[in-house]
């Protein structure tokens, strides 16, 4: 099941209701826009008003009641790996993950909501499953999703069992969804 919740700074979750499988509801995801005012807003670090307050985050499982934390939740139905420290540009990031065995999956690689703020490429992976995961697989998949790509997890990004994910966003610097 799909859940999303509006900002980072709650737990407060809501079910989506959909006939799509969790990666394909996030394939057919509208990316939500923001204004080049508020791209402004979310590239001062002092001003994190969009990122904790206004923009849709995403988790994928199944949790026993509406409210994500660790305790709360079953399991995973796909997996979310945060590349921010690539020291690349992003399109050598997409490069690099088309030529990789990652490829033997399905996958859904866009920029993360501080992408195109730094000479750093942030970039998520969100990786279909082909079952569901437990919280002992979870870490370790993560790790070796990092080892197949060559290129270093994030791992305060990956490093919450419940953590929440930012939805793909739209604005100049990210028309970017592979």
């Amino acid at each position: 099941m799909i859940y999303v919740q509006n900002g980072l700074v709650n737990n407060n979750i809501k079910p989506i209701k959909s006939d799509l499988s969790d990666f394909y509801y996030l394939m057919n995801y509208n990316p939500q826009s923001f204004s080049k005012a508020s791209n402004a807003q979310l590239s001062n670090p002092d001003n994190k008003d969009i990122k904790h307050n206004k923009a849709n985050y995403v988790f994928a499982g199944s949790f026993k009641e509406l409210k994500r934390n660790d305790s709360n939740l079953l399991y995973r139905t796909l997996l979310f790996v945060d590349l921010d420290n690539t020291n690349k540009p992003y399109q050598s990031v997409i490069d690099i993950l088309g030529k990789s065995d990652i490829n033997k999956f399905s996958y859904i690689a866009y920029p993360t909501i501080k992408n195109g703020f730094t000479d750093n490429s942030r970039l998520r992976l969100v990786i279909d499953l082909d079952r569901n995961i437990s919280k002992e697989e979870w870490q370790p998949l993560t790790e070796l999703v990092g080892k197949i790509i060559g290129l270093e997890v994030d791992s305060n990004a990956n490093n919450k069992w419940s953590q929440a994910h930012g939805l793909p966003r739209s604005e100049e610097h990210t028309s970017e969804l592979q």
